[in-house]
C-alpha cells in the first residue's frame, strides 16, 4: 500500500491523426477505450490513491460521461485544458485540485493513450520513488529503435545507473545522443510542491507556445533534486498511440 500518492492522468488530445471524431482517449482497442486500460491499471486496492485527476479537453463531456459510468472505484475527478498547449500545460490545469490537499506529497502521471502499462510496472516505480526518497523518478525504457523519443543523458553514458542528468528531444539531440537506446517514456513520479513550482519555471518550447512537461526534468537537475529512474525493458508498455495503425499495432498485445 502507498501513501500520500495522487494520480495525475492527461486525457485531453484530440487525436487529429487518428481519423476519428472520437476525443483520442475514447479510440477503441479491442472494442475498450484507450482510457480504460489506463484506469483498469491503477484501480487495484496497494494503491489507494488520495486523488485521480484526469485532465480532459477535446468533447470533455463525452470523456467525462464515459469514465463515470466506468466506476472503477477510483472517485476520478476533472480537470480542463481548454487549448492543447503541451503537456506541462495541461499538467498545470490541474493544480487547484491540489491547493488545499495536505494528503498528498508525491504525484504520479500518466496518459490516456498509453493502454499498456502493466500494474506491476506502476508499482515498481512508485517503490523506486519512494525507496530513493527521490524528488522525480522517471519511467524509462530501451527501444531498439529510438527515433522520435527523448533520450535520457547521464552522467555516465556507458552506465544505466549514472545520474539523470537532461533529457535531450530527437529534434535536439546530436549524432551521438541519437545513438542513445534508453528514452523517456513522459511517465513520472514527482514530489508535488516541486512540480507545480518546476511547470511555472518553463518556458514555451514553440511558436504554438506549448509547454513540455520534460522540462521539469532539466529543472530538478538544475537545482540538485535527487531523480531516480525506474528501467523497462519492455518497450510495449509505454508506447503511445498517436495514429491508427498504431492502435492496430498494439492489439496483438492485449487479450481478447
Amino acid at each position: 500500500m502507498f501513501e500520500k500518492i495522487s494520480c495525475i492522468i492527461l486525457a485531453a488530445g484530440k487525436g487529429t491523426r487518428m481519423k476519428s471524431d472520437l476525443p483520442k482517449v475514447l479510440a477503441p482497442l479491442k472494442n475498450k477505450p484507450l482510457i480504460y486500460y489506463v484506469l483498469n491499471s491503477i484501480s487495484v486496492n496497494q494503491f489507494n490513491f488520495n486523488k485521480v485527476v484526469l485532465v480532459v479537453g477535446y468533447k470533455s463531456a463525452d470523456v467525462k460521461n464515459y469514465v463515470s459510468e466506468l466506476n472503477r472505484g477510483l472517485n476520478v475527478e476533472f480537470a480542463l485544458q481548454n487549448e492543447q498547449l503541451g503537456t506541462g500545460h495541461a499538467v498545470m490545469q490541474a493544480e487547484n485540485l491540489f491547493v488545499k490537499d495536505d494528503l498528498t506529497e508525491d504525484i504520479l502521471i500518466l496518459y490516456g493513450d498509453v493502454p499498456l502499462l502493466s500494474n506491476n510496472t506502476i508499482k515498481c516505480l512508485l517503490e523506486k520513488h519512494k525507496s530513493n526518497n527521490a524528488t522525480l523518478t522517471i519511467l524509462t525504457a530501451i527501444f531498439d529503435n529510438p527515433f522520435n523519443y527523448g533520450r535520457i543523458i547521464r552522467s555516465d553514458a556507458e552506465n544505466m545507473h549514472g545520474q539523470i542528468m537532461s533529457i535531450v528531444e530527437e529534434r535536439d539531440a546530436n549524432e551521438y545522443q541519437k545513438l542513445i537506446t534508453e528514452i523517456n517514456s513522459g511517465i513520472y513520479v514527482v514530489k508535488k510542491d516541486f512540480l507545480f513550482n518546476a511547470l511555472k519555471q518553463i518556458k514555451p518550447a514553440n511558436d504554438q507556445n506549448e509547454l513540455y512537461l520534460t522540462d521539469i526534468v532539466n529543472i530538478a537537475s538544475n537545482q540538485n533534486h535527487k531523480i531516480a529512474s525506474f528501467v523497462l525493458n519492455n518497450d510495449i508498455e509505454v508506447q503511445g498511440v498517436n495514429t491508427v495503425e498504431q492502435l492496430k499495432e498494439l492489439e496483438q498485445y492485449v487479450d481478447s
